[in-house]
């Protein structure tokens, strides 16, 4: 699972203006995320961004995330 402070810890959402972290955190786009994690993880990130076509910031935090794992 992806929690809050898994998202805040990346580069991309704290150089975002806080307007927009707002937005990265809320439950919806955490879901997101989540989602996109795991089909990045299982599937590949390409194939995830040409199923899903995520926004541009959450496409920049799951390609983090995946970095680090």
């Amino acid at each position: 699972m992806i929690s809050r402070e898994t998202i805040e810890a990346t580069e991309v959402y704290k150089g975002l203006k806080p307007s927009l972290q707002e937005l990265a955190l809320k439950r919806k786009n955490r879901e997101e995320i989540e989602h996109g994690y795991n089909v990045a993880l299982n599937r590949g990130v390409e194939n995830w961004e040409r199923l899903v076509n995520p926004t541009y910031i959450n496409r920049r935090i799951v390609n983090e995330l995946i970095g680090k794992k």
